[in-house]
């Protein structure tokens, strides 16, 4: 159970050593969440559109006018690190620049 170990020593928290760009550490603190909900609520839980979107997937970009076109070349799996970007386009925006975004992206 060494995973289980480390979930346990990362609820009680971790801190980071000291770098150039947080001069104090960082210090975190580790937990893992079980939900239960219907579509709707697990995607706005998780940061997505409404069904109602441009994207009806969470896990591939596929836009709803491709939702004819099948093989995996039409197919993009969606990632944290897309996710994480699409946020940060969105955060500074005004909100009609991040309607825009959320019509877009899905995100």
């Amino acid at each position: 159970m060494p995973l289980i170990n480390e979930l346990k020593e990362l609820w009680k928290g971790y801190h980071f050593s000291p770098t150039s760009t947080g001069p104090s550490g960082c210090f975190i603190l580790v937990s893992i969440l079980t939900a239960i909900a219907d579509v709707v609520a697990m995607r706005k839980l998780t940061g997505f559109i409404s069904h109602s979107g441009n994207h009806f997937c969470n896990f591939c970009t596929i836009h709803k006018a491709q939702i004819e076109e099948i093989g995996p070349q039409f197919h993009y799996t969606c990632s944290y690190q897309n996710h994480k970007s699409t946020i940060a386009k969105w955060l500074p925006e005004t909100p009609q620049q991040r309607q825009a975004i959320l019509s877009e992206y899905g995100v």
